[in-house]
């Protein structure tokens, strides 16, 4: 009975493996590392359009999100369509963090928009290490904006 259930569990795996969907690559969380995230929202809508109510919003979820996890945050630009920032995870838990302020971002802003369908893109947010503290500044940096695209 025993290699039976094997048998069954190993063709379940099979199976699984073979699923069409994309499967995230692990993300390795280590106590005291600094991260640039970006995510985008569902189709680059420009839901996260600058005003006084999304702005509180953004920085709430924010705040929120940062008190309850631990997480420190050096730096955040909202744009229309997407966010960056560069934050610290002291205690390890940067998933919690982030899933923390996405839901609740998501929340608040259907609601403020009555909007009910996904406010992020389905693909999971971009999360780079910065190793080196030029790596920190250079993200961090708050330099004049760049306001024409011929000057990138």
């Amino acid at each position: 009975m025993r290699g039976v259930r094997g048998k069954v569990a190993a063709d379940r795996w099979v199976r699984r493996s073979q699923w069409p969907h994309p499967v995230a690559n692990p993300r390795r969380i280590v106590p005291g590392e600094t991260y640039l995230i970006t995510r985008r929202c569902y189709q680059r809508t420009f839901r996260l359009r600058p005003c006084v109510q999304t702005n509180q919003i953004f920085l709430y979820c924010l705040a929120f999100a940062a008190e309850r996890t631990g997480v420190v945050v050096h730096a955040t630009c909202v744009m229309s369509n997407h966010h960056h920032m560069v934050v610290t995870d002291m205690h390890g838990v940067l998933p919690n963090f982030l899933r923390e302020l996405h839901r609740l971002t998501a929340k608040a802003m259907n609601a403020s928009q009555g909007q009910w369908e996904n406010l992020w893109a389905a693909e999971p947010c971009n999360v780079v290490r910065l190793v080196t503290d030029q790596d920190i500044e250079d993200k961090s940096r708050t330099s004049q904006p760049i306001l024409w695209p011929r000057d990138w």
